[in-house]
């Protein structure tokens, strides 16, 4: 073919292109396309479902009260009266028995009386005890006085001579020294000789005996 054909072929072909893109965009812009609308959400309810109601617990049982119990009553045997003799019957007719009236006896239970409360016991009071001594403290005490014998080279002399006299818990001297002289040595030494020679109770604390001392005393005139 000739080039002059070719171009009149293109031509006739750009041309009939050309025309279907017309004609469909005509068909488009004819019937345009609408967008598809949202869709408006619906009303939300809010509902409010009341707390369920909780169940009661089960009644509970109520005890069952002791049931009174009845006292039999006493019923009296029926009386029989005795039979008459009739002269066709010397022995007489059976006699019915008489059914008793009124109330039926009491029964022992109720003719008891009324209870008698038990009478409590009388209080006693409870003594006080006793202490075990006439008083808690005591001292010491000379219960044999031996009396000092004034030596013949002490003549002349006076004056009043102490001596102190350790005692134990039994009474008995464990020791004796001069707590106050006379200013004579022999007299002090009589002195000493008499506090031991003498019979002595010792002292008391809380009613007990116990060891102390004692002040033996002597008068020289």
């Amino acid at each position: 073919m000739s080039a002059a054909s070719n171009g009149r072929v293109l031509r006739i072909a750009l041309a009939g292109s050309l025309a279907v893109h017309l004609v469909v965009a005509a068909i488009i812009y004819s019937h345009p396309v609408k967008a598809a609308q949202p869709q408006k959400p619906d009303k939300t309810y809010i509902i409010h479902l009341p707390p369920p109601t909780p169940t009661p617990p089960p009644p509970t049982p109520k005890p069952a009260l002791p049931q009174p119990q009845h006292q039999s009553a006493a019923v009296r045997p029926p009386i029989r009266l005795p039979r008459v003799p009739s002269r066709n019957n010397p022995h007489g007719p059976p006699a019915p028995p008489i059914e008793p009236t009124g109330s039926p006896m009491p029964s022992p239970a109720s003719t008891s009386g009324p209870a008698v409360a038990p009478t409590a016991a009388p209080f006693v009071p409870t003594p006080t005890p006793k202490p075990a001594c006439s008083a808690p403290d005591i001292p010491a005490k000379t219960l044999v006085t031996q009396p000092a014998d004034r030596p013949e080279d002490a003549d002349g002399y006076t004056g009043t001579a102490k001596v102190r006299v350790d005692l134990d818990a039994a009474g008995n001297v464990v020791g004796a020294s001069v707590y106050q002289t006379t200013g004579s040595m022999e007299l002090d030494h009589a002195a000493l000789a008499a506090a031991r020679a003498s019979r002595y109770a010792p002292e008391e604390r809380d009613c007990k005996n116990v060891s102390g001392s004692y002040l033996f005393i002597v008068d020289f005139q």
